[in-house]
């Protein structure tokens, strides 16, 4: 979706280019879990007391992560309401380019990760295995593998936005170099945010996510 709003914003679709993407994936994405749901075999929950018993053995995933993902959401826009607020339009479509650009693979490189790390956490947690050294040693690999593509941008990302996209968008380079500091630490931090959800610590999540919530807001 991320890689598609950045090709039409480009091509000059404006708000449709944020907004169509993002709703046709949340149609497909409906959609093949209805599908998903269709084809089992038989029912996952045969009456009322399995699903009674199923929420409350989970309830902590809604009370916990609902809030969480709001919190993360408005802390990865509080920048861009802060931003169009204070410096105007100018500046916050700048921030946008750099912002998007970067953020399309970071995206991209994190779902998949999510993926994958839920699967293996998961079934070494349910073998009683504990999964605390693969996450550092996935965190570690991760922060090494990104290593040299964040040195450059953030060595030379505003030469390479007036390379590729032109003089006019030279500031949206200058944030690019701080900001893909950022990304960097946000798909290192995959492994971490699997692996809390995994050992049920969704709770403590909230707590950090508000936290870094309330930091990104006052600085």
């Amino acid at each position: 979706v991320a890689i598609v709003q950045t090709i039409l914003g480009l091509n000059g679709f404006g708000v449709y280019g944020l907004l169509l993407p993002y709703l046709i994936g949340e149609i497909l994405y409906s959609a093949l879990l209805i599908v998903a749901i269709r084809v089992m075999s038989k029912p996952v929950l045969a009456n009322y007391n399995d699903l009674r018993g199923a929420f409350l053995d989970f309830v902590d995933f809604p009370k916990f992560g609902l809030p969480q993902e709001l919190l993360g959401a408005g802390s990865q826009n509080i920048s861009s309401l802060i931003i169009g607020a204070s410096l105007g339009s100018g500046v916050l479509g700048q921030y946008a380019m750099a912002m998007r650009l970067l953020m399309a693979p970071a995206q991209l490189i994190g779902g998949s990760l999510r993926q994958v790390l839920s699967a293996q956490y998961a079934a070494r947690s349910n073998k009683g295995v504990s999964i605390n050294r693969e996450i550092k040693k996935t965190t570690a690999i991760i922060l090494a593998s990104f290593l040299l593509p964040t040195t450059l941008i953030f060595a030379y990302g505003e030469e390479a936005f007036i390379g590729i996209f032109g003089q006019q968008w030279s500031q949206a380079g200058q944030f690019a170099e701080y900001l893909v500091l950022w990304t960097w630490m946000l798909v290192a931090n995959v492994p971490s945010v699997v692996g809390l959800r995994i050992k049920r610590r969704q709770e403590l999540s909230l707590k950090i996510n508000a936290a870094i919530f309330v930091l990104r807001t006052c600085y």
